[in-house]
């Protein structure tokens, strides 16, 4: 859609020191184009004008309408290599992204991107599920006229990884640096 280059699918990333990942699929949405391959696959109440009160199907995490962005949502299956009692958390909880906007799915409808939240710890498991997140169009036009190394994952604290979605680092459109 975009005429980049993301890293070859699949590929595996550590997410955190216990956590690994596999990154399956990668679809982009564009939230504004009716005829977007893929919008049949969100759940009723994601597109259109949002009630505060009675959110529903596929929400940003800054509760704003899908305007002038794109969805990338990401196939990825989750493991763990270590036990932690009592903890469970969401996949943008345990990574972040600094130029995308998480979004979750909090619809009960079952469809294609039906998914689960949480990804607990507290035994050795394997779960895949999609995560959501909106990137601004003029990010992306803004990458590719630059280049910018907007396309990555990256955690904080003592166990620090950059997850590259792009061939060459963060960048997935090989333009002109400046």
């Amino acid at each position: 859609m975009w005429g980049g280059k993301f890293r070859q699918l699949p590929f595996k990333a550590k997410i955190r020191n216990y956590i690994n990942g596999e990154f399956k699929q990668i679809l982009i949405l564009d939230m504004d184009d009716k005829d977007s391959p893929y919008l049949s696959w969100l759940p009723k109440g994601t597109l259109g004008k949002l009630d505060p009160l009675n959110l529903t199907g596929i929400t940003k995490s800054n509760t704003m309408e899908w305007k002038n962005e794109y969805m990338m949502a990401f196939k990825v299956e989750l493991s763990n290599t270590k036990i932690v009692k009592d903890y469970f958390s969401q996949f943008r909880g345990m990574i972040g992204a600094p130029y995308f906007i998480p979004a979750i799915n909090i619809s009960s409808q079952k469809g294609p991107f039906s998914t689960e939240m949480y990804f607990r710890l507290d035994t050795i498991n394997s779960k895949e599920m999609w995560v959501f997140y909106a990137i601004k169009k003029e990010t992306v036009v803004e990458a590719k006229k630059y280049n910018a190394q907007y396309f990555y994952f990256e955690t904080y604290g003592d166990d620090h990884y950059v997850l590259d979605l792009g061939i060459q680092d963060g960048r997935l459109f090989g333009g002109k640096t400046e």
